[in-house]
């Protein structure tokens, strides 16, 4: 707001002030109260005193409160919220998963000294982070435990509302690993993974441990799109079977 409308403000409600306190002494100038009032003209005056008191309290409220707020920098309130600088990749250990998702426990360490979180105290996790989707990405949820093997046995990931497919990885360790497809966003991606249900360490006879836990996420990693490889005992196996074809 310019000074000119600020002064424009001041003298607009410095006038209606003026105007009440003239009203007050008017209400005084034309009731007679030593003749014509007795006690109902007194307290028929005293209402009309009590009203006009309420009002400039109120204005005196709105010269004190509302025209220090109009004084701010409107400028400042009206600049556009910076957009959020997204990455190709990125990986979050347990001890900061708590950046990237609100649905886990806080940090443990495993017998082996692992750092890990617990997904819980409900099935599903929203994981949101800051990935550039102009290529696509892989994410991958590496793991040390599950509290038990069936709660993957119905698990859906999504993100914008549409399902993708994953690969569940048990051995030597425990990985979780889906595809992000390119996406015009400039926005943090989310990701949705719902357990088909939570399972507590005394329901399975394991501890006294009374939480419903999911999954032991050690980290959350997402990177460039790469074609898996075949592995070399698979590789082999093609490369024996052609041989065999050819010496027929």
């Amino acid at each position: 707001m310019s000074q000119s409308e600020q002064e424009l403000d001041y003298e607009f409600l410095a006038e209606v002030k003026k105007k009440h306190l003239a009203l007050i002494l008017n209400t005084f100038q034309t009731l007679n109260l030593e003749t014509k009032l007795g006690v109902e003209g007194v307290r028929g005056l005293a209402e009309v005193i009590a009203d006009q008191n309420t009002k400039l309290d109120l204005i005196q409220r709105i010269l004190v409160d509302e025209i220090p707020i109009l004084e701010d920098d409107v400028s400042e309130q009206s600049e556009p919220i910076p957009t959020p600088r997204l990455f190709a990749s990125g990986q979050w250990p347990a001890a900061d998963l708590t950046k990237v998702t609100n649905n886990v426990y806080p940090l443990e360490e495993t017998e082996d000294k692992k750092l890990i979180r617990w997904t819980g105290p409900v099935p599903e996790c929203i994981f949101s982070f800051p990935a550039d989707r102009t290529q696509k990405l892989t994410v991958k949820l590496n793991a040390a435990a599950v509290i038990h093997r069936s709660i993957l046995s119905r698990m859906v990931i999504s993100s914008e509302k549409k399902p993708l497919s994953y690969r569940i990885q048990m051995k030597p360790n425990i990985a979780i690993t889906f595809d992000l497809p390119i996406l015009e966003t400039k926005e943090f991606t989310s990701v949705s993974l719902k357990l088909s249900n939570l399972l507590a360490p005394d329901q399975i006879g394991r501890s006294v441990d009374k939480r419903p836990l999911g999954i032991a996420l050690s980290d959350i990693e997402f990177y460039p799109y790469e074609k898996t490889r075949l592995s070399a005992k698979f590789r082999n196996f093609v490369l024996k079977l052609r041989l065999r074809f050819l010496s027929v």
